[in-house]
């Protein structure tokens, strides 16, 4: 069966058995609403994509987009008309991180994809529903990277650890539970100098920013693991 690949993250691209394919903007939206909602009916498809439109005129226009896709990218739907998603095997870069997030042991090739993935969903769009699906998917991958790094620890691979919760701690700035996996890493690896800097570090921003210190469980961490 011939293998499509679709990349949300960063530039849009579609592949089919490892090839770039060159597809419309107005078809990009239709595939990437598909890819993040999932299975929809096509009015909902229809109200999404041209919420300035009729009903009538946005659903005639999606029938135009859904005959050029079917009839372009072979096997990129489901067979499916009502409600529309696509086919099952169908490789997208988001539903690995949705996989990871949900504390799915993932593949050495999906581990991989989610540390490497670029840091915002379909920059440049500026449509109104993908703004929602953007905060979501950047809140899936910092949770996908706190899951990597918890993997990394229990296989003691310190770096990769350090690595993974690093990046969550780039996306969510004052999110604790990323820079407590940093600390922690650290700790294990008996990098006391890097672990104590990393909490100094964390321990600064949030009191200039936020006004308020660590946690008591972090602080705890830090002085229990440390001994």
């Amino acid at each position: 069966m011939a293998q499509w690949k679709l990349s949300l993250f960063g530039n849009w691209r579609l592949q089919h058995d490892g090839t770039d394919v060159a597809v419309s903007h107005r078809e990009q939206r239709v595939i990437a609403a598909l890819a993040l909602h999932g299975r929809s009916p096509r009015a909902f498809l229809a109200d999404l994509l041209w919420p300035d439109s009729t009903r009538s005129l946005a659903l005639e226009s999606l029938r135009v987009s859904l005959w050029s896709i079917t009839h372009n990218l072979a096997g990129l739907l489901a067979e499916s008309r009502d409600p529309l998603e696509l086919a099952g095997h169908v490789q997208v870069d988001v539903h690995i991180v949705e996989a990871c997030a949900a504390d799915r042991n993932g593949s050495r090739a999906e581990r991989t994809a989610v540390l490497q993935a670029p840091a915002q969903l379909l920059p440049g769009w500026y449509d109104d529903w993908v703004s929602p699906q953007r905060d979501r998917v950047a809140q899936l991958r910092v949770r996908a990277l706190e899951k990597l790094a918890e993997q990394f620890l229990r296989e003691q691979a310190y770096d990769r650890a350090v690595e993974a919760a690093s990046l969550a701690a780039a996306l969510g700035p004052f999110r604790e539970n990323a820079h407590r996996l940093i600390i922690q890493a650290h700790l294990l690896a008996g990098n006391r100098a890097s672990a104590a800097q990393s909490y100094r570090r964390f321990s600064a921003k949030m009191t200039r920013e936020l006004g308020v210190g660590p946690s008591a469980e972090l602080t705890e961490l830090m002085r229990r693991l440390g001994s």
